[in-house]
């Protein structure tokens, strides 16, 4: 049995799916409280890069892209991004913040987003204004590049459901464990084609951390499609409405071309 999605893996459509002022509650170095529960040590907010080299990280980001149909036939229209580390973050987190309610569940659930405050390189990535107060935006990238030697052009496009589940829960566990604190939005992100989250998968990990919740006001999942626009998926709290099939068993084909579930093992 096949069942192949409608639209491209690099646009799913969405399915039914306080920060301390300056001058307040300083304490030990300078710092305000509040934001020294938000601290991090410093690292590649990639999941699975950690014990990579940087001679053997042959690309900082993967590939990506929707299809267009034009008068000449198909072409590929793949995302520009910056190149450096703090760009590309910016990057992510200006389309995050963008879009219409729509195709972007964060903005349906918080309402506008101000411009994206870059914090410094041991605290959380970057700080919003939202209509319901002041929040904090933490990034990381989708991509388990360790057992592909830190290339993304060695991701394959078939993976087993199980696995896919396993390594998004692992990513939120990994930000989990650092206890940032309140009012802190992850964003798990894609660079390349072929790891592309399937509705599916996002709907069963809603259902595991349902169990154990991670100290996250909200998890989204944020791809791409190119310097002005991306869909989001909210994983956390998620749309009650959204009844969709949760599947992990079987094999999910992953590309530029859509994505296809098979229920082979």
């Amino acid at each position: 049995m096949n069942r192949t999605g409608g639209m491209t893996a690099d646009s799913y459509p969405f399915e039914h799916a306080f920060l301390a002022r300056p001058h307040h509650q300083r304490g030990e170095g300078h710092q305000p409280r509040v934001l020294r529960r938000h601290l991090k040590t410093a690292g590649d907010n990639r999941v699975g890069v950690m014990n990579i080299s940087k001679n053997d990280r042959t690309r900082k980001t993967g590939t990506t892209g929707p299809l267009s149909l034009g008068p000449k036939g198909p072409t590929r229209q793949l995302v520009k991004f910056p190149g450096t580390k703090e760009a590309n973050e910016e990057f992510i987190a200006r389309l995050f913040c963008a879009g219409k309610s729509g195709m972007n569940p964060q903005i349906k659930r918080y309402g506008s987003f101000s411009k994206p405050n870059p914090q410094r390189e041991n605290s959380l990535d970057f700080r919003v204004r939202t209509e319901l107060g002041p929040r904090w935006l933490e990034l990381v990238e989708f991509a388990p590049l360790n057992q592909f030697k830190g290339r993304y052009e060695s991701v394959p496009g078939k993976w087993a459901g199980q696995e896919l589940l396993s390594l998004l829960m692992r990513v939120i566990q990994n930000k989990a464990n650092k206890h940032y604190g309140s009012d802190v939005i992850l964003v798990i992100y894609k660079t390349h084609e072929t790891l592309a989250l399937p509705p599916p998968i996002i709907r069963l990990a809603r259902k595991e951390l349902q169990k154990d919740l991670p100290p996250f006001e909200s998890i989204y999942f944020l791809s791409p499609h190119d310097q002005q626009c991306a869909s989001a998926w909210e994983i956390l709290p998620g749309d009650p409405t959204d009844n969709g099939p949760e599947v992990a068993d079987g094999t999910f084909h992953i590309g530029f071309g859509g994505f296809k579930y098979s229920d082979e093992t």
